[in-house]
């Protein structure tokens, strides 16, 4: 549905900022400038060239001609560096980019004149530090070019700003790089080699994506919503106190329908820059949950661990999926959610608290799929030990069943982590070989996604189905007794062998 009916999950503009004179040097503070509507500078390397503190790099977004629209969701901005390299500014390690960042919008039309002036309205100003990261190009001398080239710098992308929506219908972007500091008056941005232009980058969601991907999300909820009450009559009319293993599977399932709401349909009616922060959030909360499945899920199993059914069995590995869980947590709130009031912030301008909470997380990440993994082996290994030893033909029987349906969910766990996986590692290349080889216009980014959010909800409607309370078993059962029973069946058959033999090995002394 994806490849096939949505277009591209993102659209990425690039444009050349216009660099415009202000003879007052910001003075006016009310004053905007259009890259159409401003005394233009042509070439900032030229020897006349204005004075650094008169030139504003101006563009408006989106390009002429077009609107913004609250279906595209977010706008992600960034900046790259043209600077020439000169011995005496050259740009270090230890370099900084000071930006003095104004930001207006618009909705005025002007009736689809497009050079018509518009009423700009400020959004937001800030000054920034962005550290520099560039190497130096050099070109290939060649005897017979008598054209001189100067070395030019290859700079990192950096980041600007984030918008967590898009209400109006046009943006104003009034860039300076001072040479003061607007406080204390020390110089700035003196090692950033000679400016020759500034490219700016735009990332914004795709209207129609977004239509099929709400569209989808709403579809999902609908669908989830009747296994989900099926799941919990099935529960509720249970006379025992549910497992954990149903308690999780319910939790995981709600979970899944917070994940599938459609609230961001509240973000093409108001303005909620919110909604980024609000939607990583509840990924990361289903994340949370399915990782606490999985380890409730395989220690169900374990059958030769007594008083399974409590949460203090699992501490070590809930106590790492809850530290994996506060960094990302911390991580988030430090990017986008201090961009919900400042749009230029960004977790690294701290690089070693950013570095200290992805170094926390993974290594509390790497610890949880080590307990998981061990936690597999010893279930299987137990599995294998009990089905040494002969159990009645009845009981037999059920016990292949749970066992063969464990074995179903893990392999079904498996596959659709693994699927995830590849395919997020394989999206370029499918893309590009779709279109080489067989000349089929799909999109393959789009297919990703709501390939793999239809996965993982078909793997919970499968859970609910297969590990429903079955209507046909007394009311006193349940998968956690059933195992404790042909635990205890097989304990016993395994105790009257080892005294058999015991007797037997007596006698023949």
């Amino acid at each position: 549905m994806g490849a096939v009916v949505a277009p591209q999950p993102t659209q990425v503009m690039q444009q050349k900022t216009i660099y415009c004179v202000d003879e007052n040097r910001g003075k006016d503070a009310n004053k905007w400038f259009h890259p159409k509507f401003c005394t233009q500078e042509e070439d900032l390397t030229a020897d006349n060239r204005q004075d650094p503190e008169e030139i504003v790099f101006a563009m408006q977004m989106p390009h002429y001609g077009l609107a913004m629209s609250r279906w595209f969701q977010y706008m992600l901005t960034l900046i790259i560096l043209h600077s020439d390299h000169h011995d005496s500014n050259a740009i270090r390690g230890d370099s900084l980019l000071s930006l003095d960042i104004r930001v207006a919008y618009s909705n005025d039309d002007n009736n689809g004149d497009t050079k018509a002036r518009k009423n700009w309205t400020k959004l937001f100003s800030a000054v920034e530090h962005r550290p520099l990261s560039c190497l130096v190009h050099q070109y290939d001398i060649d005897e017979d070019d008598d054209e001189q080239h100067i070395p030019e710098y290859d700079c990192e992308p950096l980041h600007l700003f984030q918008l967590g929506s898009l209400p109006h219908k046009y943006y104003l972007l009034n860039l300076r790089i001072p040479t003061r500091h607007q406080v204390t008056g020390e110089g700035v941005n003196r090692n950033i080699g000679r400016v020759r232009e500034l490219d700016f980058v735009s990332i914004t969601q795709t209207g129609g994506f977004t239509k099929v991907w709400l569209a989808l999300k709403c579809c999902l909820f609908a669908i989830l919503i009747i296994p989900t009450v099926w799941y919990w009559r099935r529960i509720h009319i249970l006379a025992r106190k549910p497992s954990l293993m149903e308690k999780s599977i319910f939790v995981l399932s709600l979970s899944m329908l917070v994940v599938n709401l459609p609230l961001e349909l509240v973000s093409t009616f108001f303005d909620a820059d919110w909604m980024l922060v609000f939607t990583d959030i509840r990924q990361g909360s289903f994340y949370a949950v399915l990782f606490s499945f999985w380890v409730i899920f395989i220690g169900e199993h374990l059958m030769d661990q007594a008083n399974r059914d409590r949460l203090a069995n699992y501490k070590w590995e809930l106590g790492s999926i809850i530290t994996v869980c506060t960094a990302l947590l911390g991580f988030e709130l430090a990017e986008r959610g201090v961009q919900i009031s400042r749009p230029t912030a960004t977790v690294w301008e701290n690089p070693s608290f950013a570095m200290s909470l992805l170094i926390l997380g993974s290594t509390a990440a790497v610890l949880y799929f080590g307990l998981l993994l061990h936690l597999v082996y010893k279930v299987f290994r137990s599995i294998s030990f009990k089905g040494r030893f002969s159990l009645p033909e009845e009981r037999a029987n059920h016990f292949r069943r749970i066992i063969t349906r464990f074995k179903i969910v893990m392999l079904l766990s498996i596959a659709t982590a693994l699927l995830t996986v590849i395919f997020f590692f394989l999206e370029q290349t499918l893309a590009g070989m779709m279109e080489e080889w067989f000349h089929f216009d799909v999109q393959i980014a789009s297919g990703f996604f709501t390939g793999v959010y239809g996965l993982w909800n078909i793997y919970i409607v499968v859970l609910l189905s297969l590990y429903a309370p079955s209507h046909k078993h007394k009311p006193q059962q349940g998968d956690q007794h059933e195992l404790d029973s042909l635990n205890n069946s097989a304990d016993s058959e395994q105790n009257s062998q080892m005294l058999l033999l015991t007797q037997e090995k007596s006698r023949a002394d």
